[in-house]
């Protein structure tokens, strides 16, 4: 689309209505009682969790505050529904009916915050791998220099698209009712065809939010400053003086008996510039769904649309392909882990049949020898019994014979001695040549025993 083309379907004369946001008063009563029961909460979830302690306080507190929390989102959306409703000249629905549509916006607010993260990691890590590849040796230092404007470049068109495009339209195109996918592709399309157009128009917005502010703010300051002097000179200091002093007031227990003035003079102070405020936001909202209705005035958002339905199908079949791969590496680990287990239990029967047959046969070996053991010790039995035998009939075999009886040496001795008293008395010679039967050792002819081993020589 060329560029004068752009520019004339951006209306930059609708930014005046602005300021008829500060006439709207549903919206303003949305947006201030959402603020009060949302503070409210806060309180009352602080006072509770104070009070119980430990983990229960502390739960009980962090779930107070999320339902403030998401209180206050639906609120915020609910009062841009509003004007979104009086920006395009349509009937207002009522208030009710806009909180729950502002409660309905939320997932479409969660889902769009997660895009544009993972747009920033997505950018973060294109960045990531080119500084890395500038670590290079020799090329390095070129590849860094020609590198660096264009990752700048780049990363100042996504965040400003991402600022002043992205969040700033998707709200907007939510207020009016469009689904999550449409209002993406709107997005795109005004970052594509009318990026400049669009920083023109909140530029512009900015500034007309600005003046006005320095009205209200102009005008009301004024005049709390001067009615506040009069309640200080008519009431006394210690119910209006100082103006946000009485909230410290308040809180220090100031004032004694007028501690009633006291509060009553903060909480009337939080109202003023509460209601100031909600004002501005209210202007602020305006601006923002009037830019969104000129930005979008007569865009042909089919060709993003198409790309987005492109890239998401893209990434759906890539997704796909990535469980796919995931789905047949799992298989692949359980069959790879149950070919393990099996053979882990394999190893483990063979192991097992390996040690019962060890046992088995150390068991044979063990009966074997002891048998062996037996039939020794039975025929070591019989050896020895007839080895006993053989002694027992050995014995009388070796019993000595009778002594022979000696005749005195005078009868074979042809010159017998005189000496008559011993003729009687063995000869030398043959008391010396006496020996056992048993052993042969020499004995005596008059003993009775051996006296080398024992034998009877005498019966």
């Amino acid at each position: 689309m060329p560029p004068s083309e752009s520019l004339r379907q951006v209306n930059f004369g609708q930014l005046l209505r602005a300021s008829e946001g500060l006439t709207q008063w549903r919206p303003m009563a949305l947006g201030f009682l959402t603020w009060v029961v949302a503070g409210l909460l806060l309180v009352a979830g602080g006072f509770l969790g104070g009070s119980l302690g430990g983990v229960t306080g502390l739960i009980l507190g962090g779930l107070t505050g999320l339902v403030a929390l998401v209180l206050m989102a639906a609120g915020l959306s609910g009062v841009g529904i509003l004007l979104m409703d009086k920006a395009k000249d349509i009937p207002p629905r009522s208030m009710m009916d806009a909180l729950l549509a502002g409660l309905w916006c939320i997932p479409k607010f969660l889902g769009f915050y997660l895009v544009v993260l993972v747009v920033l990691l997505g950018l973060a890590l294109v960045g990531a791998i080119g500084y890395f590849l500038c670590k290079i040796p020799g090329i390095g230092p070129l590849f860094l220099f020609l590198l660096h404007p264009v990752l700048v470049v780049v990363a100042a068109a996504v965040l400003t698209a991402l600022l002043w495009v992205g969040v700033p339209l998707f709200t907007p195109a939510v207020w009016e009712g469009r689904r999550f996918k449409e209002a993406l592709s709107l997005v795109l399309a005004v970052a594509r065809t009318r990026l400049v157009p669009t920083v023109a128009l909140f530029l512009a917005l900015y500034v007309v939010v600005s003046l006005i502010g320095m009205v209200v703010f102009g005008a009301l300051l004024p005049g709390y400053a001067f009615m506040t002097g009069i309640a200080t000179s008519v009431i006394g200091p210690q119910a209006l003086a100082g103006g946000m002093g009485a909230l410290s007031a308040m809180m220090q227990g100031y004032g004694g008996g007028d501690g009633g003035l006291v509060a009553a003079g903060a909480l009337a102070t939080l109202l003023i510039f509460g209601l100031a405020i909600t004002l501005m936001m209210q202007v602020a909202l305006m601006g923002v769904n009037l830019v969104y209705l000129s930005a979008t005035d007569g865009l042909d958002i089919s060709a993003s649309e198409n790309a987005l339905n492109a890239g998401l199908d893209e990434v759906k079949r890539r997704a796909r392909e990535a469980q796919e791969k995931a789905r047949l590496a799992a298989e692949q680990a359980q069959e790879k882990a149950r070919q393990v287990a099996e053979e882990a239990k394999e190893r483990a029967r063979q192991r097992a049949a390996e040690q019962a047959a060890a046992q088995a046969l150390a068991a044979e070996q063990a009966a074997q020898a002891q048998a062996a053991a037996e039939a020794l010790a039975a025929e070591q039995t019989e050896q020895l019994a007839a080895a006993q035998a053989a002694q027992a009939a050995a014995e009388p075999a070796q019993e000595p014979a009778p002594p022979v009886e000696e005749k005195p040496a005078f009868l074979d001795d042809p010159a017998p001695s005189a000496d008559l008293p011993t003729r009687f008395t063995l000869p030398p010679a043959a008391a010396e040549t006496a020996t056992c039967p048993q052993c042969q050792h020499k004995v005596g002819h008059d003993d009775g025993f051996c006296g080398e081993c024992g034998h009877r020589l005498k019966s």
